[in-house]
């Protein structure tokens, strides 16, 4: 059975000889900023070894300007596009007079709204 350690549960691991309170913290979530932002490329030292581990220098070169730019979109526009959508649904709202009961509005949520590259902001 788990004993609960401020937010986090006590796992097996923890109670290994060479566990300390100081390793588990390096580990919690919160020390984690979010990569929304972040070049994807350059911040992953494991991929950039590789790469260059695989190519020639002069294909590195050539290569690597267009892994820079796949990172920038993967950590920026992509990476925003993946988070959680708002809580609050779409709705729908009577538009016309009372003799025309059947046509609505689309109200979005004020984020859904500001959506790029949909026309109108719808998504």
């Amino acid at each position: 059975m788990s004993q609960r350690d401020g937010e986090y549960e006590t796992e097996g691991v923890d109670r290994l000889p060479f566990s300390t309170p100081e390793k588990a913290q390096r580990y919690q979530t919160e020390s984690y900023r979010g990569a929304v932002g972040l070049n994807w490329y350059l911040t992953d030292p494991t991929l950039r070894s590789t790469v260059a581990y695989y190519l020639q220098p002069d294909e590195l070169a050539v290569v690597e300007p267009h892994l820079i730019r796949t990172g920038e979109l993967m950590g920026g526009a992509v990476a925003r596009w993946a988070e959680p959508p708002p809580r609050a649904p779409a709705a729908l709202r009577p538009l016309g007079p009372r003799r025309q009961p059947d046509r609505h509005a689309g109200i979005l949520h004020p984020v859904q709204a500001r959506r790029p590259g949909c026309p109108g902001g719808i998504a």
